[in-house]
């Protein structure tokens, strides 16, 4: 939950950028930064459960560590395999993350898949668990009620007030139509 607030605040925090510039900036510049972002969030996972920290920031808050079956530091390439693995362990009713709860080294499908583990490396912040909880559920929703004003504005519902004052538009009641002679 951690980690998923963090990806929408930095999606939001660009897409706010690209709209504060995006007069200056043409669609194709817009549209390829947007893939960068979606490339960048695909790559977070690997990329910190593969660097010295051994995890992502919601990780290390609950004080864990992704490693292999030895204890050791994986690569990029095996934290990627396991990354693309959750998407099988989330096929099926989350079967795959709740095998988790049942296996002796509690792994989920795709830890087994990729030869990981989530290993305990000390006792988790319990204010910032606490946060953690409740602190996404914030975040989503400040992000829902952002997004979803975004859109009702480019669908045009928030400009009621724009076009409601009609007091300067011509009179057209005294106006004479004549049909014209020919």
């Amino acid at each position: 939950m951690v980690d998923g607030s963090i990806l929408i605040l930095f999606s939001i925090l660009v897409y706010l950028i690209l709209l504060k510039v995006g007069v200056f900036v043409p669609a194709i510049v817009s549209k390829i930064i947007l893939v960068l972002l979606g490339v960048a969030q695909f790559l977070y996972f690997p990329l910190f459960e593969s660097s010295s920290r051994q995890g992502t920031y919601g990780k290390s808050l609950m004080g864990l560590k992704v490693t292999d079956i030895s204890g050791n530091r994986i690569s990029f390439l095996r934290a990627l395999g396991r990354n693309l693995a959750k998407i099988i362990s989330g096929m099926i009713l989350m079967i795959g993350y709740l095998m988790a709860g049942f296996t002796s080294k509690k792994q989920g499908l795709h830890d087994m898949i990729a030869g990981t583990l989530i290993i305990k490396e000390k006792p988790a912040k319990t204010g910032l668990v606490i946060l953690a909880i409740f602190g996404p559920t914030i975040v989503y929703v400040i992000g829902v009620v952002f997004f979803s004003s975004l859109l009702a504005g480019m669908l045009g519902f928030g400009l009621g007030s724009t076009f409601s004052n009609f007091s300067n538009l011509p009179n057209t009641s005294s106006v004479n139509i004549q049909p014209l002679n020919r």
